[in-house]
């Protein structure tokens, strides 16, 4: 390969490591070091709802005990850093006012229920449902204007072109039409940033080669593709890995009740036993 291999995992500290993701992170970890690469940790830690205080030292503390240690990290530093999303707004803010610039992205009024009503309007008539487009066309005067009274987000506009195109490792070429896709947010009405834009953004600027990660993240794929080209980054080599399965045939998840690895290391099984 002609650049350096740079690979990571980036857990949400909303509970403990699962088996499921010990396995994503074996596929990083050992492709990293089969090509004398970088093995990264990062923290997605947008989801300030959801956070739980002691699931990020746990995490480390588990992957630790696994022997899957790693080059870069919000414990050890690095030269990309910093590696905690909620440390990195300043980054995203930035990032936004480029887009901004090429008039890509849009504050968008609406309301919950007016965005539910629609969703339900679209549903009633079998069509897809995405945003309609109703803060689309404010012209800045009044979009600066509201803006200093009432809660907004930030929306990128996808204009009308040729389906979003990802050429997947494992899967090959998926695409996904725009108009499905719709305008999407990428900052919600507290300014922090949703997931897919401040994941988008970090790979990018900390030179990500390849994200390898679970294929439910492969929807988000083509919204973080969309984020790449309107910036000018280099778009990533991706590789969806199908999901391990739980025993009514649904996705292993630490959601759903599936082992942790604290639970296993209580239930005696060794370091070795578990990452084989």
């Amino acid at each position: 390969m002609s650049k350096k291999v740079r690979v990571r995992f980036a857990p949400s500290p909303t509970g403990g490591l699962h088996l499921g993701g010990v396995r994503t992170v074996l596929f990083n970890y050992l492709f990293a070091k089969h090509y004398d690469g970088d093995f990264i940790v990062r923290i997605e830690d947008t989801d300030q709802e959801r956070l739980d205080p002691g699931s990020e030292k746990a995490i480390f503390e588990d992957l630790k005990w696994l022997n899957l240690n790693w080059d870069e990290g919000p414990d050890i530093g690095g030269p990309l850093g910093p590696y905690r999303c909620s440390e990195r707004y300043d980054i995203y803010k930035t990032q936004l006012k480029r887009l901004q610039k090429v008039a890509r992205v849009y504050r968008c009024f609406c309301t919950p229920d007016q965005l539910d009503q629609d969703r339900k309007l679209l549903s009633s008539q079998k069509k897809v449902i995405k945003y309609v487009g109703r803060c689309l066309h404010l012209s800045e005067d009044e979009s600066e204007k509201r803006a200093k009274t009432e809660n907004y987000v930030w929306r990128m506009h996808i204009p009308a072109g040729d389906p979003v195109v990802v050429n997947d490792v494992i899967r090959g070429r998926v695409e996904m039409s725009r108009d499905v896709i719709g305008d999407f947010v990428l900052c919600r009405a507290n300014s922090i940033p949703v997931f897919l834009f401040a994941n988008a953004i970090d790979d990018a600027l900390q030179e990500m080669t390849h994200v390898i990660r679970g294929e439910d993240h492969l929807s988000n794929t083509f919204r973080q593709v969309l984020i790449y080209q309107a910036l000018g980054h280099e778009t990533p080599v991706f590789v969806h890995l199908p999901m391990i399965g739980s025993e009514d045939g649904g996705k292993l998840s630490k959601r759903e009740g599936s082992l942790s690895i604290g639970d296993l290391k209580r239930e005696g099984f060794i370091p070795a036993g578990i990452t084989n």
